[in-house]
């Protein structure tokens, strides 16, 4: 006589090693279920991070990030971006949420705090630079372009 004690069985017993064997085959499987696993072919890959950087460019996010999910090595994810894009991952981050702020812009949002924070970054004077290197204006100087 066997006896299991299981939150979701309470307190079974078993009179034969059968079916003590068949409950333990039952509970390993389920524990043993497959994981829910992303598997993307490399074409596929790239138009998945590009969609996942329109989704979450105002959240942290990283490559490594990315090639955990769909497990591949950074490496090749890196080599595959960059020959598809032109560009490294975190370049084209940069580049797109600058893009975004210039659209925000555009749409009428004026305090350059706000439009870091909707873009992703904490730190106004960080955007700031960062806004600056990749238009050559200063996002007070984009604001007031657009103005004229």
């Amino acid at each position: 006589r066997w006896k299991t004690s299981d939150a979701l069985d309470a307190s079974l017993e078993y009179s034969t090693s059968a079916e003590l064997a068949a409950w333990l085959e039952q509970k390993l499987t389920s524990w043993a279920e497959p994981v829910n696993v992303q598997l993307a072919k490399p074409k596929e890959l790239i138009p998945l991070v590009l969609n996942q950087v329109k989704e979450q460019y105002d959240q942290e996010i990283t490559l490594q990030d990315f090639a955990n999910n769909f497990h591949v090595s950074l490496g090749h994810l890196s080599k595959l971006f960059k020959a598809e894009v032109g560009m490294n991952f975190s370049e084209y981050i940069i580049h797109y949420r600058i893009k975004k702020a210039q659209q925000f812009m555009d749409e009428g949002v004026e305090r350059i705090a706000d439009i870091s924070e909707m873009v992703g970054y904490e730190d106004p004077k960080f955007f700031t630079k960062t806004f600056k290197r990749i238009t050559g204006m200063t996002p007070m100087e984009y604001l007031k372009q657009k103005r004229k």
